[in-house]
């Protein structure tokens, strides 16, 4: 979204589509083995794990019902990839708590 400008870089835009077209599959590849190393019930049960899964489902659909992979009603739940992000990060660097 930052890099959005005018006339828009069609060079930087194929770049940027296909970096969260392989970040959007290792993150399904994580949802997956985490869903089968814990199972539904206890995947479901833990806040953090529920929350990664809402956003990588929201991502999912958003790629899937957009005719290019962008827009659609999904873009402002972008943001909270973000979230997603931040929360990796504080549980593996205590002082960033």
């Amino acid at each position: 979204m930052m890099l959005d400008g005018y006339p828009p870089i069609l060079e930087l835009q194929d770049f940027l589509a296909t970096c969260e077209i392989v970040f959007l599959v290792i993150f399904c590849i994580e949802m997956c083995i985490l869903l089968g190393a814990y199972g539904p019930c206890r995947y479901v049960r833990t806040p953090a794990m529920c929350f990664d899964g809402i956003i990588v489902t929201v991502s999912v659909v958003q790629v899937l019902t957009s005719p290019d992979g962008q827009g659609g009603p999904f873009t402002a739940l972008r943001t909270f990839r973000l979230f997603r992000v931040l929360n990796k990060l504080a549980s593996r660097w205590p002082s960033f708590r």
